[in-house]
This record gives C-alpha cells, structure tokens and sequence, in this order.
C-alpha cells in the first residue's frame, strides 16, 4: 500500500498472530493493540498493547445469566460493564 495503516487492532489472539507475521512478510511497522493477555505475549517480537480481561469472570457471568434465563428468567436484558487493565507496551518495533 502507499499509505499503509500506522496501526492494527486485533480483537482475539489469533488475529494477533497473523497481525505478527503479516507485518514480519510485509516488513512493515505498525503499532499492534489486542484483547487479553496471550500467554505467549513475552515472547513476541513486536510490542503488543493489551486489555487484559477477566476470562473466568466473564464466563462465570455469563453462565449465570444463561442458566437464569432456562430456569425462567424473563426480566429485561441487562448490561453488565467488567473491569478490565490496559497493558501498554512500548512502540512501533
């Protein structure tokens, strides 16, 4: 591209990986931006920022919420707003 993006959001692990490798191919530099800590994001040889998010957390709640709704819960649809951490690490490699 002639004016390619200065930076990449990757909503789940695996589009981080092949954000990785497709700017390792195009040997370009963008900033990269995702959802949860992979555990291998040590490792990577590009600095990542992340939101970290409560996997178990979630799941917990979101069962909850199913398992109320098949035993007959018919209240209206509620949202519900997690804390989550910014992990900010480094720049542009």
């Amino acid at each position: 591209m002639d004016d390619p993006p200065t930076a990449l959001m990757c909503t789940n692990n695996r589009l981080i990986l092949g954000a990785v490798a497709a700017l390792r191919v195009a040997e370009r530099r963008s900033e990269l931006f995702g959802f949860d800590v992979p555990e291998y994001a040590s490792v990577l040889p590009v600095s990542v920022t992340l939101v970290a998010q409560d996997p178990g957390r979630l799941g917990r709640l979101a069962a909850e919420r199913l398992f109320a709704r098949l035993e007959g819960d018919t209240s209206p649809a509620t949202t519900y707003r997690l804390p989550t951490d910014l992990v900010v690490r480094g720049g542009a490699w």
